[in-house]
């Protein structure tokens, strides 16, 4: 009996939806919920929201004063790994101790394989921050087994691996979760780590994709303006007065910088138009990746989510060597980029594209070899979520502004 081969269906096209837009800067928010639990204290959904709310604004007193007692009340999973989360990001006297009680009675209380690769892939991290590597290790594959697609995990036990020199078996591992569905960037950064720590960089540029799939042009003038000049004049006024800006946070590459969260919160015309443009020109790039057999262009979603932030560093101001995890495309628009560093000769203010020296070490990472851009105002930069990178102080007088985002598989 003869067969007829029928044809692959098309891949569908990309779709990119909005973060859902927040009416209420962050601290108003959890102001307003802190008044309603004082009229409402027993109520497990306000308290939850509250604790939440201060995770994400590094409240971390106000997490176990709350958090503590709403988790001994539910003993759900989500409010101890809450807990312990803000006992490791504290850090005083004895918290990595508490951290780690908390996150092992999260493991033990979820009764789903996600959350409990979550609690997991946390309590491996709090053991590796007590100098117990080994038994990280065998709390992460405990996670994987779990959830081969949890990303925290999956960077920790590939970075455990290569620290301990053992690029081959975290490739092994790589394939393995790969076999069972996982597909991310962190996933793909660290087999580039792997190749190139066994000295195959073309491998390893291959798949980190810079500069092959670095995309740097001129944003065109969103809507509603007359020229990039004045877009951005009324960007950088939003961002500079932004309700929800505050300097530094807990657990990002940005170091002595401004950051606004959610920048889309409130009246802000120029962010939206900004994040409509931005849109308009991954989901252009998407369609012209569509075409290229490589391991990253396979993972593109169907569906995806723009999330974005801002940073606005002063003289001081850099972001270490970091991937987006999240993320399948990452990017960067510069709003403002102070006149030295357009003109200048040296790496100051620039961003630059490759290899960190840990696990990597560093002969290896100055082989591997690095790409460096030069921002200027207007400039889009679109990139590989899985491409280290890492930007230098400028040292000068005025700010630089920037908003970058993610495309996140929904």
């Amino acid at each position: 009996m003869s067969r007829t081969a029928v044809a692959a269906p098309p891949r569908l096209a990309l779709t990119i939806e909005p973060e859902p837009a927040k009416a209420l800067p962050m601290e108003q928010e959890r102001a307003l919920l802190r008044q309603a639990i004082d009229r409402q204290p027993a109520t497990e959904a306000l308290r939850r929201g509250y604790v939440s709310l201060s995770l994400l604004l590094d409240a971390f007193d106000d997490v176990i004063a709350l958090g503590t007692p709403l988790a001994e009340d539910t003993g759900a999973a989500s409010d101890l790994l809450a807990v312990a989360i803000a006992y490791m990001s504290r850090d005083h006297d004895g918290d990595m101790t508490c951290a780690d009680g908390f996150a092992a009675r999260a493991a033990a209380a979820a009764d789903e394989p996600k959350p409990r690769a979550a609690a997991l892939a946390l309590h491996g991290k709090i053991r590796t921050l007590l100098g117990d590597r080994d038994g990280a290790l065998t709390l992460l594959e405990a996670a994987l087994e779990a959830d081969p697609a949890n990303v925290d995990a999956a960077k920790r036990r590939m970075t455990l691996l290569l620290r301990r020199g053992q690029p081959d078996t975290a490739l092994a591992v790589a394939d393995a979760l790969r076999a069972r569905g996982a597909n991310h960037a962190r996933l793909l950064a660290a087999m580039g780590e792997a190749h190139a720590m066994l000295g195959d960089l073309a491998t390893a540029r291959s798949l980190i994709g810079v500069p092959d799939f670095l995309v740097s042009e001129t944003l065109p003038v969103p809507d509603g303006w007359s020229s990039l000049e004045g877009f951005n004049a009324d960007l950088s006024a939003e961002l500079n007065g932004h309700a929800n800006l505050r300097y530094g946070r807990y657990g990002v590459a940005s170091s002595h910088s401004w950051r606004v969260d959610r920048p889309a919160t409130g009246r802000v015309p120029a962010n939206r138009a900004l994040r409509d443009a931005i849109t308009a020109r991954v989901l252009d790039a998407a369609r012209r990746h569509d075409a290229i057999d490589h391991p990253w262009v396979a993972t593109r979603p169907d569906r995806a989510i723009f999330h974005n932030w801002s940073v606005l560093t002063d003289a001081e101001g850099y972001e270490e060597w970091h991937v987006h995890q999240g993320g399948w495309m990452s990017g960067v628009y510069y709003v403002d980029v102070p006149d030295a560093i357009v003109n200048g000769t040296g790496r100051e203010g620039c961003i630059a594209f490759g290899l960190p020296d840990d696990p990597v070490d560093g002969a290896i990472a100055t082989a591997y070899g690095e790409t460096l851009v030069r921002p200027r105002s207007g400039m889009l930069l679109l990139f590989p979520s899985q491409a280290f990178h890492r930007t230098f102080p400028h040292g000068g007088d005025r700010r630089r502004i920037c908003v970058a985002f993610d495309i996140v598989p929904a």
